[in-house]
């Protein structure tokens, strides 16, 4: 039975993502650092998880004996990639939303693409995705951003 744990996944979508050329870094759970120190910046960290299987009041597609690796268990997580695009004062706001367009249009692209595995995970069954606008407050500084959620389901072994 394949197994994986909930740090390879938050690694994988991370790794993918990082990809957004744009990006001035990338940090996965980890390595988040204090401060915000190059924008855009992604940060990516585990937001939730359902462990109750798609149409079932159990955590289990099918039921066995898991001491025989038997069963099939499905848990749904929710993953927030958090991308700083730009501090909000000091420049053109139109600057600093440029430069946020930008990065979200790559990190759609990457997440449009997506193909089996998904992020490079072969334990990843299906994946959603969505963002929205979002200001963050670091300090007393505030950046524009947009917070994506990457909603994947992930088993314990192949459908």
């Amino acid at each position: 039975m394949a197994t994986y744990s909930l740090g390879d996944i938050i690694d994988s979508v991370e790794t993918t993502l990082s990809a957004a050329a744009s990006l001035k870094r990338s940090q996965s759970y980890d390595e988040l650092m204090p401060g915000v120190h190059e924008v855009p910046l992604l940060q990516v960290w585990p937001a939730s998880c359902d462990p109750v299987s798609f149409g079932s009041q159990t955590d289990r597609l099918t039921l066995g004996d898991r001491s025989e690796g038997e069963g099939h268990s499905v848990k749904e997580y929710v993953i927030h990639g958090d991308l700083y695009g730009d501090t909000r004062g000091g420049r053109n706001i139109g600057e600093s939303m440029k430069r946020l367009v930008t990065a979200i249009n790559e990190m759609e692209n990457i997440l449009d693409t997506q193909k089996y595995p998904l992020f490079g995970n072969s334990n990843l069954l299906s994946m959603t995705w969505r963002w929205e606008f979002v200001t963050f407050t670091y300090g007393k500084v505030e950046y524009c951003g947009a917070r994506f959620y990457v909603t994947v389901r992930a088993g314990t072994s192949a459908i």
